[in-house]
Formats: C-alpha cells, sequence, structure tokens
C-alpha cells in the first residue's frame, strides 16, 4: 500500500484530497493541527487515516511528524503541501509581523518538511506536490502578502524540480479562486490589522474593507470545489510522467493572459476587475 503525507487536511483541498487518496487504497498521513482536529478527521475518514500533529509554525512539530513515518516504515509515495494561510489587505495596514506569518507557513515550515521527508520519499520514488495558487504568477491589489508567498513558493519549487529530477518529481498546481474556508479567516485576520490603523488610512481603504468582508461571508461565485482541486493532485500523484504545472480555473487562465499584456495595459485591466468587483458586491 502506497503512502501519502497530506499537510492541511482537516478541511477544504486538504480533506478533498485525503478523502479521495483513501478511496483509491492509499495509506493517509493527515497533518493537523491539533490532537482534537486529528481526532475528529480520524473519526470522519476511518481507520486508514493516520492524523500526525504538523504546525509548520513549529519546527519540533515537523520533526516529529517525520520520526513517526520512519518508526512505521511508510512506504512514502508522496508528500502534498497544502497547509496554508492567507494574509490580506491594504499593504499600508500590515505590519512586517503579518509578512513574516506568511512566509513561515508558506515557505520555511513547507522547506523544512521536504527536507525531512525526502531520504523516505526517495526510498519509495516519491512526488512533491506544492499547492501554490494562480497567486503566485499574477500578483493582486490587496492579496500582497499572499501573492509575495506564492511567488516565493513558485521558485522554490522550480529549484526543488531541477535539483531532485528526474530522480523525484516535483509538481505545482496552481488554481484560481477555490470554495474553501481560508478566506473566512483571512478576513478576521485583516479586519484585525485594520482595526490598528491611524483614522485617516483607515478611512481612506473603509470600502475595500467592507468589500472583502462581503465576499468572504458568502460562497465564492464561481470558485472551484475542492474535489476538483483533488482530481488534479491525484493525477499529479500518479500519472506516469506528472507535468510540471497544472493551472487550474477559468480565473487562472483569464488572469495569465493579462499578465502578457504590457505593465499598463496589465494593471488597468487589473484595477478594472476590481473596481468592478467592489461596485458587485
Amino acid at each position: 500500500m502506497k503512502a501519502v503525507l497530506i499537510t492541511g487536511a482537516s478541511s477544504g483541498i486538504g480533506l478533498a484530497c485525503a478523502r479521495l487518496c483513501l478511496a483509491r487504497g492509499w495509506q493517509v498521513y493527515g497533518g493537523v493541527r491539533t490532537d482534537e482536529q486529528g481526532r475528529a478527521l480520524e473519526a470522519q475518514l476511518g481507520a486508514a487515516l493516520v492524523p500526525l500533529v504538523l504546525d509548520l509554525t513549529r519546527p519540533e512539530t515537523i520533526t516529529t511528524a517525520a520520526a513517526t513515518l520512519a518508526e512505521r516504515e511508510a512506504p512514502l509515495a508522496g508528500l502534498v503541501h497544502n497547509a496554508g494561510i492567507a494574509v490580506a489587505g491594504p499593504l499600508e495596514t500590515l505590519p512586517v509581523d503579518a509578512l513574516r506569518d506568511q512566509f513561515e507557513v508558506t515557505i520555511f515550515g513547507a522547506h523544512t518538511l521536504t527536507r525531512c521527508c525526502l531520504p523516505r520519499l526517495r526510498a519509495n520514488h516519491g512526488r512533491v506536490i506544492w499547492l501554490s495558487s494562480i497567486s503566485g504568477r499574477v500578483a493582486l491589489p490587496y492579496r500582497g502578502p499572499y501573492a509575495a508567498a506564492k511567488f516565493a513558493l513558485e521558485a522554490l519549487a522550480d529549484a526543488w524540480r531541477l535539483e531532485l529530477a528526474p530522480e523525484t518529481p516535483v509538481v505545482l498546481i496552481e488554481p484560481g479562486r477555490v470554495r474553501t474556508p481560508i478566506w473566512d479567516k483571512t478576513a478576521r485576520s485583516a479586519a484585525a490589522w485594520f482595526a490598528r490603523a491611524p483614522e485617516t488610512t483607515a478611512a481612506r481603504y473603509a470600502p475595500v474593507m467592507r468589500a472583502l468582508e462581503r465576499a468572504a461571508a458568502r460562497p465564492d461565485r464561481g470558485g472551484l470545489e475542492p474535489d476538483q482541486v483533488a482530481g488534479t493532485v491525484w493525477r499529479a500523484l500518479t500519472a506516469r510522467r506528472p507535468r510540471a504545472r497544472y493551472v487550474l480555473g477559468r480565473d487562472s487562465r483569464i488572469l495569465l493572459a493579462l499578465d502578457r499584456l504590457p505593465d499598463r495595459w496589465r494593471d488597468a485591466a487589473l484595477r478594472g476587475l476590481l473596481t468592478r468587483d467592489l461596485r458587485r458586491d
């Protein structure tokens, strides 16, 4: 039985990936932040799911999880980097600690986990799958920290792919909007940072913040379902020759097309999309 480690397995894309891999007969190690989340996940998905407390902001949990995999002699055929946070809001209102939080999870923790799992992946001809985003190719306003970390993730994964080829394939998956709870948490965090902004700054960005809160309060219209992304993750894990990148979603393809325009035209188009969204909300 092949095994896969999926970070952020308690909800959204990670949960969908865990469910699909279990249905296809794989052993799943699900990274969760707390023991309580682990028990809930095991009760939901069954005994074939092995929860691992894995908080990417706490290096000791990373080394402990890797040691557990070694003790169980897990035939690790895949590492799916799904866990993440999204720091968003006007850059003028965000302190540097907010950016550090974003990079701690998206880059530093994920890099450490890759290094710890690499011996077991090599031993089983395994693969490393990175859940990136179209924000790693095109930076949008008010999602600057999230985009910056995803841009860095893309570069890191590219370097890993070149260094590990051909023995250990490395794959990037770049979805557009996905219907997951991550943006609800993002809106709450952005509101907390925004509350500390000076009055004049807060007045300037108040319409944007109201629009972000309304957008987080409703289902993401037109977004991909987590199961659709999980299907692509499965293909990346099992294809004989997986692609280096999988771009998912109509919005992703539109943004990539806009990104090919000269910068002034591109910026005008992106501002136009933002203005339309604000009016719609």
